[in-house]
Parts: C-alpha cells; sequence; structure tokens
C-alpha cells in the first residue's frame, strides 16, 4: 500500500502529544519500579528480610493498580484527538474529495494510535527488566535463606516479568482497539466514548448482577461465577492476582515450617490471548464499517440498524437488571426482597431503559 505523506503528517500533528504523554506514564511507571524496589532493599537492611514471598511481582502489580489511571485517560483522550474533527459532514465531504481513499485513512489512523504507546511501552519494558537484572544479586541472597528460594526466585523471574507487562500492553490495546471500533459506530465522540465503555464493563456488571439477584436460585456454585467474572473483566487482568498459599506448591511439607503467601497471575496466556481476540476483532470490524459508512450518516448518532438493535438491547436489560440489584441493595438488609415485587421493579426500570435507549439511537434519524 502507498503511503500518503500528508495524511501521516496530518496524524502525527496530533498523536505525537499523545506519545509525548504515554512517554511520561512509561516512564513513570519505571520511576516507580526503582523507588518500589529501593523501598524493599532499604527495608531489609533496617528490619530483615521476609525469607518467604515475591518481591517484584508485587511491586509490580501495585504499581499497575495505580497506572491503570493514567492510560485509561490517555486512551480516552486519544481517541477524542483522533476523531473530534473527523465526523463532521464537512469534514467529511474534505475527506471524500482528497485522492485518498477510507482504507489509507483508517490504516493511519489505526496505525499511529497504536504506534503511539507502543514505542513508550518498549521503553517500559526495558526500563522495568533493567532495573529487575540489577537487583537480582541482593533479591536472591535474600531468597536463598528459604528453605524453598527456587520458588519465589521463579515468580520473579525475567519471563514473569515480560509476561505480566505483555499482558499490561495487551489490555492497552484490546481497549484502545474497542473504543475506536465504537467510534464507527456511533457518530458523537463523546457519546461513542461513553456508549464503548459502558458496553466495556457491561459483560461484569450482567454477570453480577445475575448472581446477585438470582444466586439462590440458579446458582449451585457460586465459584463457577467468579471463574467467568475473572475472564470477561480485561481492564482488571492486570492487578487481579489471586493471594496463594505457598505451602500447595511445595513438594516436600514435612521441610517446610511456618506459612507464606505470595501473589500468583493465573492463566495470563490465555487472558493475552482473550485481549488478543478482542482486537483484532474490533480492527476487522472497524474496517468493515469504514467501507459502509456515508457522509450523511454524520448527523446520525448510531448508523447501523444492527448496532441499534443491540444497543436497545443491552441498554434494556442493564435497567432491568440495575433495578433489581438497587433494590436488593438497598433492601435487604431490612426486609425480605419480595421475588415479584422486585420483577416489577425489574420490568419497569427495563422499560425505561428501552424508551430512553430507543430516543438516543434516533438521534439525528430523519
Amino acid at each position: 500500500m502507498k503511503i500518503n505523506k500528508a495524511l501521516v503528517k496530518h496524524e502525527w500533528r496530533t498523536m505525537k502529544w499523545m506519545l509525548i504523554y504515554f512517554t511520561l506514564v512509561s516512564i513513570g511507571y519505571i520511576v516507580m519500579f526503582n523507588l518500589g524496589i529501593r523501598y524493599s532493599y532499604i527495608s531489609m537492611l533496617k528490619y530483615g528480610t521476609s525469607v518467604d514471598g515475591n518481591i517484584i511481582i508485587d511491586i509490580l502489580r501495585g504499581i499497575n493498580e495505580v497506572i491503570s489511571i493514567p492510560f485509561g485517560i490517555g486512551i480516552v483522550l486519544m481517541i477524542v484527538m483522533q476523531f473530534k474533527d473527523s465526523k463532521s459532514l464537512e469534514v467529511g465531504r474534505f475527506l471524500k474529495s482528497l485522492p485518498i481513499s477510507s482504507r489509507e485513512y483508517y490504516l493511519t489512523k489505526i496505525i499511529s494510535g497504536i504506534m503511539s504507546y507502543t514505542l513508550p511501552f518498549i521503553i517500559l519494558v526495558i526500563g522495568v527488566l533493567a532495573i529487575r537484572t540489577n537487583n537480582m544479586e541482593w533479591i536472591n541472597d535474600s531468597k536463598n535463606i528459604s528453605i524453598v528460594p527456587d520458588i519465589f526466585i521463579k515468580l520473579d523471574s525475567t519471563t514473569n516479568v515480560f509476561t505480566l507487562l505483555i499482558l499490561v500492553y495487551s489490555i492497552v490495546t484490546a481497549t484502545y482497539t474497542f473504543l475506536f471500533m465504537v467510534q464507527y459506530l456511533v457518530m458523537n465522540t463523546i457519546g461513542g466514548i461513553v456508549i464503548g465503555i459502558l458496553s466495556w464493563l457491561s459483560p461484569m456488571f450482567i454477570l453480577f448482577s445475575v448472581e446477585y439477584i438470582y444466586g439462590n436460585y440458579i446458582f449451585k456454585s457460586l465459584g463457577a461465577s467468579y471463574k467467568i467474572l475473572e475472564y470477561i473483566q480485561p481492564w482488571i487482568y492486570h492487578i487481579n492476582a489471586r493471594y496463594s498459599q505457598v505451602a500447595p506448591l511445595i513438594t516436600d511439607l514435612e521441610k517446610y515450617q511456618g506459612t507464606a503467601y505470595v501473589y500468583v497471575f493465573e492463566g495470563i496466556l490465555i487472558k493475552i490471548a482473550i485481549c488478543a481476540i478482542v482486537a483484532l476483532a474490533s480492527v476487522l470490524l472497524a474496517y468493515f464499517l469504514t467501507k459502509k459508512s456515508r457522509i450523511e450518516d454524520s448527523d446520525t448518532m448510531i448508523t447501523f440498524k444492527g448496532a441499534k438493535k443491540i444497543f436497545i438491547i443491552g441498554v434494556t436489560v442493564c435497567s432491568a437488571l440495575l433495578g433489581g440489584t438497587l433494590l436488593k441493595i438497598f433492601f435487604d438488609n431490612f426486609t425480605d426482597v419480595n421475588f415479584i415485587t422486585q420483577h416489577i421493579l425489574m420490568i419497569i426500570t427495563g422499560s425505561i431503559g428501552f424508551i430512553i435507549s430507543r430516543k438516543i439511537s434516533n438521534i439525528g434519524v430523519r
């Protein structure tokens, strides 16, 4: 494909600020990791060391909880900057008059967006791995005191650290490409972001609400629903670690005295694969939508009939579940919530959601 230099230059004018932003976020991640390592080292010198437990993965998990916010803000800002001026009727006609195809425009936009956080993320990975390597000597020495040093050292291995960082990158990519795709379904930029974020969170809300409302009737084992919940919320894959007792990992329990706990990220490769599937599906669907979109639809909130139906059904179901969940939350502690009353309220809130979603989906329809 021939690259349109003018189009690349136009996108770069916008994305260079996001490149700087994500570079600062990545540097902040490296600084926090370095401070965490230094704090652990100083604590060991001052107060002695806990011979059991993982140091590096524990620090990274804590940083991931904090860094999710600036990464999320960055993704939203990037979507706004990429689409704020490209959805009006005038801009659409101007772009159609240029000697560029919708395919070129789409690919330039998606690639520039991905590159704006990929390059800083490479810096992040190199920085974290370099700091880990520089500190492994004293970490290994402290863990060798343990009767089972191999377990604790392996948990903080280069492979585990690198895999966790790739998981973070996969989450960012899946979130960005999903919100990017929604922008081709919803013509209002801010509206698309709001709908995209709510859609991204909706599987977790639906499962939680169904379990909360009907748990006593349909769930024989809560374990199954929690397992499903773990895999349908990609946005917290990087912090959702199991605080696991180390004893089950030890083959010779008779030699091990005491109890130790470590943070274990389960199913990382599966979660990376899920994020990759979401990202690939979003990219392909967005590409398909670019070919189907029309300039005349620029004032319509949701352009495609199938998307409208999904939006209306989704809002209706979530509204009904929200009504039932709130009723149970507020009144379950004071009195038993009547099953019929609960479902009457769910029908009412679901109907309200249906009416509102229909009005929203028909905005701009002539």
